[in-house]
């Protein structure tokens, strides 16, 4: 009984997250914006007080301050 309550659990948010996430990828699709979405990193290191911020492809900048947009 309790592993089919769990199964329509899941099923249930799974159904929801594919719901949402069809409606957010036509939002996109539908966008005239021509950049790629790129995806950033940021750490924050206890010794500097400053961000790293991990770019795509490996790049790693570690000049980042509080308050930088990325």
């Amino acid at each position: 009984m309790v592993d089919a309550k769990l199964r329509k659990h899941r099923a249930d948010i799974q159904s929801l997250f594919y719901d949402h996430y069809s409606k957010t990828k036509e939002h996109f699709t539908g966008s005239k914006v021509g950049f790629p979405n790129r995806r950033r990193t940021q750490l924050y290191s206890r010794n500097t007080g400053r961000f790293i911020q991990v770019i795509s492809k490996g790049r790693i900048v570690a000049r980042g301050t509080d308050g930088d947009k990325y």
